[in-house]
């Protein structure tokens, strides 16, 4: 998801070992995989800055052959010669069936880290890079977790919290190396110096107390559900399936508006959101001065609120779908 510390992350693992694709911008990804990405997005009428959740089934069909045959041999040039290499692109998320195919035809196997960023942090931050509303971003980022936790089950995957790596630093990226069993020597002396210096605390940018996530926003607790279950500290499975229930009966609130109150709601109307014209110097979503209207919406499902998204996406973390309605 994008303001995660992914680049952080990125970095910190080519630093142990891992090679990087040799068009990366400062944000440590590949405008290859970023330009098709893009595209990949598009035939299902997205955006990168849009909430919406794409089939499974859809992602390694006949309809995206044609992509998967250029995503292949794009891996092919970029990473060709290498033995063992990170690729980060936060759009992949909600694309990790398409790459994960054209990975295995590359020859390559894929193992995933998840990274995770407390909710809010992220949605400040897309608020001050882009302008986001808070519902849209914390939509957002639990449409591209729900959907990356989903997908990775069946591989070899690792979660890591950005605080850890914050925190713990080169030990963080030794328990990942080892978590996902990848072939690279220990870190030396030199390796953790270079890693505990590039990852520092002014990585973050954004910070929020702990209280926040407690906010009684219908989008603060659905995605604060869902980030506690990633990072391990949600509580038994009963108590977050009661959480959903009681989002499912809570859909018809606006997220500003306390869980109770309430009965009937206008969904108003979005405004806008900077987009991210990449340049071509330095790749990644970065800001530009440019404006685009954010459309809103969630991907062509009309007629279903935002928040019935998040529910449905925590019921896909947890392998139940609510109640239809």
């Amino acid at each position: 998801m994008h303001r995660s510390g992914t680049s952080a992350l990125t970095r910190a693992l080519s630093l142990a070992g891992l090679d990087l694709p040799p068009d990366t911008g400062r944000v440590w990804e590949s405008r290859t995989i970023i330009r098709l990405d893009d595209r990949i997005l598009a035939h299902f009428g997205l955006e990168w800055f849009q909430p919406g959740e794409i089939a499974t089934e859809r992602l390694v069909g006949a309809e995206l052959a044609g992509l998967r045959r250029e995503a292949v041999q794009a891996l092919a040039t970029l990473f060709g010669p290498s033995g063992h290499f990170v690729l980060k692109e936060p759009r992949m998320a909600r694309l990790v069936p398409f790459w994960d195919l054209a990975l295995r035809e590359f020859g390559a196997e894929p193992r995933y880290v998840l990274a995770v960023r407390n909710p809010p942090d992220v949605a400040s931050s897309l608020e001050s890079r882009n302008d986001m509303d808070t519902t849209t971003a914390l939509t957002l980022w639990t449409d591209h977790i729900a959907a990356a936790e989903r997908d990775t089950r069946p591989h070899r995957r690792a979660v890591s919290d950005y605080r850890l790596l914050l925190r713990d630093k080169s030990k963080e990226i030794e328990r990942l190396v080892a978590a996902l069993e990848l072939p690279l020597p220990p870190l030396d002396e030199a390796k953790r110096s270079a890693i505990d210096a590039f990852v520092s605390d002014d990585s973050e940018h954004f910070r929020m107390a702990a209280d926040d996530l407690l906010s009684r926003s219908a989008a603060t607790v659905a995605a604060a559900a869902l980030y506690a279950r990633m990072i391990g500290d949600a509580g038994p499975e009963a108590e977050i399936r009661g959480l959903v229930a009681h989002l499912e009966r809570c859909t018809a609130i606006p997220p500003s508006t306390p869980l109770h109150g309430a009965e009937t709601w206008e969904r108003p109307a979005p405004r806008p959101v900077r987009t991210a014209r990449r340049k071509q110097s330095e790749g990644g979503d970065r800001p530009a001065a440019n404006t685009k209207r954010h459309r809103g919406g969630t991907g062509g499902r009309r007629g279903r609120g935002r928040m019935t998204d998040l529910v449905a996406s925590i019921g896909r973390l947890l392998g139940f779908r609510p109640k239809a309605r």
